[in-house]
Protein backbone atom coordinates (compact mmCIF):
# COMPACT_ATOMS: atom_id res chain seq x y z
CA UNK A 1 0.00 0.00 0.00
CA UNK A 2 2.70 2.51 1.28
CA UNK A 3 4.68 2.01 -2.85
CA UNK A 4 1.19 2.43 -4.48
CA UNK A 5 0.54 5.86 -2.66
CA UNK A 6 4.51 6.81 -3.34
CA UNK A 7 3.46 6.56 -7.30
CA UNK A 8 0.51 7.81 -6.66
CA UNK A 9 2.14 11.06 -5.20
CA UNK A 10 5.40 10.97 -7.25
CA UNK A 11 5.28 9.14 -10.52
CA UNK A 12 1.18 10.63 -10.91
CA UNK A 13 2.45 13.52 -8.90
CA UNK A 14 -0.86 13.83 -7.59
CA UNK A 15 -0.39 14.32 -3.69
CA UNK A 16 -2.10 18.31 -4.34
CA UNK A 17 -5.44 18.08 -4.97
CA UNK A 18 -7.06 21.40 -5.91
CA UNK A 19 -10.49 20.42 -6.22
CA UNK A 20 -13.21 23.24 -4.78
CA UNK A 21 -16.12 21.12 -4.54
CA UNK A 22 -17.26 16.99 -3.44
CA UNK A 23 -17.89 15.98 -7.00
CA UNK A 24 -15.03 16.94 -8.25
CA UNK A 25 -12.79 14.55 -5.29
CA UNK A 26 -15.64 12.07 -5.75
CA UNK A 27 -14.16 12.15 -9.43
CA UNK A 28 -10.80 12.71 -8.71
CA UNK A 29 -10.09 9.49 -6.66
CA UNK A 30 -11.45 7.01 -8.92
CA UNK A 31 -9.77 8.11 -12.42
CA UNK A 32 -5.82 8.41 -9.77
CA UNK A 33 -7.19 4.64 -8.99
CA UNK A 34 -7.60 3.75 -12.65
CA UNK A 35 -4.13 5.14 -13.43
CA UNK A 36 -2.15 3.50 -10.71
CA UNK A 37 -4.18 0.10 -11.88
CA UNK A 38 -2.58 1.00 -15.32
CA UNK A 39 0.86 1.78 -14.55
CA UNK A 40 1.16 -1.41 -12.06
CA UNK A 41 -0.54 -3.61 -15.04
CA UNK A 42 2.17 -2.44 -17.33
CA UNK A 43 4.97 -2.86 -15.05
CA UNK A 44 3.65 -6.48 -13.82
CA UNK A 45 3.51 -7.61 -17.90
CA UNK A 46 7.46 -6.13 -18.09
CA UNK A 47 8.59 -8.17 -15.51
CA UNK A 48 6.27 -10.96 -16.56
CA UNK A 49 8.68 -10.95 -19.84
CA UNK A 50 11.70 -9.73 -18.35
CA UNK A 51 11.58 -6.46 -20.12
CA UNK A 52 11.49 -4.01 -17.00
CA UNK A 53 15.46 -4.30 -17.48
CA UNK A 54 15.22 -2.69 -21.00
CA UNK A 55 11.75 -0.37 -20.44
CA UNK A 56 10.49 1.47 -17.50
CA UNK A 57 6.88 1.74 -17.05
CA UNK A 58 7.22 6.07 -17.85
CA UNK A 59 9.23 5.28 -21.26
CA UNK A 60 6.46 2.85 -22.43
CA UNK A 61 3.65 5.57 -21.45
CA UNK A 62 5.63 8.15 -23.23
CA UNK A 63 6.31 6.39 -26.56
CA UNK A 64 3.01 5.35 -26.36
CA UNK A 65 1.82 8.62 -25.90
CA UNK A 66 3.47 9.88 -29.47
CA UNK A 67 1.05 7.79 -31.63
CA UNK A 68 -2.30 9.67 -32.59
CA UNK A 69 -5.48 8.88 -34.16
CA UNK A 70 -6.49 11.49 -36.47
CA UNK A 71 -10.07 11.54 -37.85
CA UNK A 72 -10.75 13.19 -41.36
CA UNK A 73 -14.01 13.70 -41.99
CA UNK A 74 -15.92 10.22 -41.63
CA UNK A 75 -12.15 8.64 -42.27
CA UNK A 76 -9.52 7.83 -39.16
CA UNK A 77 -6.12 7.14 -39.64
CA UNK A 78 -2.93 6.85 -37.02
CA UNK A 79 -0.15 8.93 -37.07
CA UNK A 80 3.43 7.48 -37.66
CA UNK A 81 3.68 4.61 -35.31
CA UNK A 82 7.74 4.91 -34.39
CA UNK A 83 9.29 1.54 -34.05
CA UNK A 84 10.20 1.68 -30.48
CA UNK A 85 6.21 1.77 -30.28
CA UNK A 86 5.46 -1.39 -32.49
CA UNK A 87 8.26 -3.19 -30.36
CA UNK A 88 6.63 -1.97 -27.29
CA UNK A 89 3.15 -3.61 -28.82
CA UNK A 90 4.84 -6.84 -29.41
CA UNK A 91 6.54 -7.07 -25.99
CA UNK A 92 2.94 -6.24 -23.88
CA UNK A 93 1.57 -9.14 -25.86
CA UNK A 94 -1.48 -6.42 -27.33
CA UNK A 95 -2.66 -5.37 -30.71
CA UNK A 96 -2.43 -1.41 -30.25
CA UNK A 97 -2.25 0.03 -33.40
CA UNK A 98 -4.75 -1.90 -36.60
CA UNK A 99 -3.80 -1.78 -39.60
CA UNK A 100 -6.95 -0.90 -40.88
CA UNK A 101 -9.37 1.05 -38.65
CA UNK A 102 -13.12 1.03 -38.53
CA UNK A 103 -15.31 3.75 -39.38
Amino acid sequence: MEEAFDIMKNDLEEDKTYLQDDDAVRGYFPTILVALYIRYRILNILKDRAMNGKYSVNGVLMELSKVYMITMGARRILSEVTKKAADIEEVIGMKLFPKILGS
